[in-house]
């Protein structure tokens, strides 16, 4: 998507929950992948921001989410929510009900 010029957010926890990378390690983490040009794998990083989540939880409660994550996804053509522990929990509630 930075490719063509298209913004894009990445967004991360402050604080560790389960294995998901926090945002102190995801700013380590990307400025460690960048070139000497500053280019992810070639691709110009000026479109790339990172944002904390506002969340502190193995899942992404949107009624929390930090001011600046809010402002950035306000104006985005798309928006990707991804979190291994939500999908797992979204499953098992779907499964209890089942049986309930």
């Amino acid at each position: 998507m930075m490719a063509f010029s298209m913004q894009v957010v990445l967004a991360a926890n402050d604080l560790p929950s389960i294995n998901d990378v926090t945002y102190p390690e995801l700013i380590e983490i990307i400025s460690k992948l960048k070139d000497e040009h500053g280019q992810l794998m070639g691709v110009d990083t000026s479109n790339l921001l990172i944002s904390n989540s506002g969340n502190d939880l193995p899942v992404i409660d949107l009624s929390r989410v930090s001011e600046e994550l809010a402002y950035l996804a306000s104006d985005a053509d798309l928006v990707v929510l991804e979190g291994m522990v939500g999908s797992y929990q979204l499953r098992k509630l779907v499964e209890l009900k089942s049986i309930l």
